[in-house]
C-alpha cells in the first residue's frame, strides 16, 4: 500500500482531476490519498466528500484554522507515517505534477535502494521574486547541510517509510518551511538521494483565484508572501542548529 499526503486549500477547480490522475497511473500499488484540508473557504470540502462516498480510497483532515503549508506538510506526513504503507508521498495538492511522473518515481523508490526520491521541477515560469526565494533556499541547505540541492524546496518526495517517520520526528516543531528542513536533514545525515527532473505545471486553479499567499499582482511578492519568508529565515536558526549537531 502506498500513502500519498495532499496538502489542499481552496483547489476546487483541480482536486478532482488531480485525485483520478493519481488513482489511474498508481494503481498498481494500492495508493490511499491522505488529504490535509487547511481551512477551504471554497467548495473543495464537499468535493472530497463526495469522492469519498464514490468509494476513493481518501483519508480526509480538515484543519479547523488556516495553518499554512508548513503545518498540513507535517500533519499530512504523520497521517501517512501512522498507515504504515510500503512508500510515503509527499506531493502538493495544486495538480502542479503530472500523474505519470509521479508513478514513475514511485517505481523507481521500489525498485532501487534509494532513501529518498526527489523531485526537481522543472519547465517553471516562476516571476523574479520567486526565483530569489529558490535560490536563497538553496543557499540555507548548502550553508546548513554542506550539500547543494537542486530544487531545495520541492513538495515532491517518495520516502521510504522508516524514513519518513525519521524526518518527522526531526523536523522542528511549528518549522514552517518542513520540505525544505527535509532537505538539510536528509543531507546532514548523508542519506541515499535521487535527484529525478519532472515537469511542472501551473496550479489547476481557476483564473483569479487565491493561494495561501493572497497574491494581487503578478509582479511584487504580496505582503503575506513577505512576511512568511521572514519568518521563516528566522525559525530556520533552529533547523541550522539541529542539522550541525548531526553532522
Amino acid at each position: 500500500m502506498l500513502a500519498i499526503s495532499l496538502p489542499v486549500f481552496n483547489e476546487e477547480a483541480g482536486i478532482e482531476e488531480f485525485l483520478n490522475e493519481l488513482s489511474l497511473h498508481l494503481s498498481p500499488y494500492e495508493p490511499r490519498f491522505v488529504v490535509v484540508d487547511d481551512h477551504s473557504t471554497d467548495t473543495t470540502p464537499s468535493v472530497l466528500k463526495r469522492l469519498e462516498s464514490q468509494s476513493m480510497p481518501l483519508v480526509i483532515l480538515r484543519n479547523e484554522e488556516n495553518l499554512g503549508h508548513g503545518g498540513s506538510v507535517l500533519r499530512g506526513l504523520a497521517a501517512a507515517v501512522e498507515l504504515r504503507p510500503t512508500r510515503v508521498v509527499l506531493c502538493d495538492g495544486d495538480g502542479q505534477f503530472d500523474g505519470v511522473e509521479i508513478a514513475s518515481l514511485v517505481k523507481l523508490s521500489l525498485e532501487s535502494n534509494q532513501d529518498i526520491i526527489e523531485g526537481t521541477r522543472s519547465g517553471r515560469n516562476d516571476p523574479w521574486f520567486r526565483r530569489i526565494l529558490s535560490f536563497g533556499t538553496r543557499l540555507l541547505v548548502w550553508y546548513s547541510a554542506g550539500e547543494r540541492a537542486k530544487d531545495a524546496n520541492t513538495p515532491l518526495r517518495v520516502l521510504k517509510p522508516h524514513v519518513a517517520a525519521d524526518m518527522l520526528s526531526q523536523i522542528p516543531a511549528g518549522c514552517p518551511v518542513p520540505n525544505l528542513a527535509m532537505s538539510a536533514i536528509s543531507r546532514a545525515k548523508r542519506l541515499k538521494i535521487k535527484q529525478v527532473q519532472v515537469s511542472s505545471r501551473p496550479p489547476r486553479r481557476r483564473a483569479g483565484t487565491q493561494d495561501h499567499w493572497k497574491q494581487a499582482f503578478s509582479l511584487f511578492p504580496s505582503r503575506r508572501l513577505i512576511r512568511f519568508a521572514w519568518n521563516a529565515l528566522v525559525s530556520w536558526r533552529a533547523v541550522h542548529r539541529y542539522v550541525h549537531s548531526i553532522k
